[in-house]
């Protein structure tokens, strides 16, 4: 009994780890990610936006479009540094096809 409480403990806490960062869903094909205002400090002071992507994909925060690519039909992974707070952000597609396995922000460097 007290192992499964422990258990169930344990992963509650994993899971609530995971929101707190920022993680986005993971393998979950979509037309795009995005997330509210992220403010980030000291020991990784700065909001870094990534995407996993076929087709067309760009990153923005507010009306700031701080990076796109054109992966092709090949899933590539792409950052983009957006600065120490943003209103919001996004990951999406533009063009014709594409879709985006994995979209997230993230405290980092």
């Amino acid at each position: 009994m007290r192992t499964t409480r422990v258990v169930g403990i344990a992963a509650a806490a994993v899971l609530t780890a995971g929101l707190t960062l920022g993680i986005g869903s993971a393998a979950v094909a979509a037309p795009s990610f995005s997330g509210g205002a992220k403010t980030c400090s000291v020991p990784l002071p700065y909001v870094n936006v990534q995407s996993k992507a076929t087709g067309r994909v760009n990153h923005q925060s507010g009306v700031t479009v701080y990076g796109s690519w054109n992966n092709g039909s090949t899933y590539q992974w792409r950052w983009t540094n957006h600065g120490k707070s943003v209103p919001d952000w996004k990951t999406f597609l533009t063009g014709v096809g594409g879709d985006i396995q994995t979209g997230t922000a993230y405290c980092g460097f």
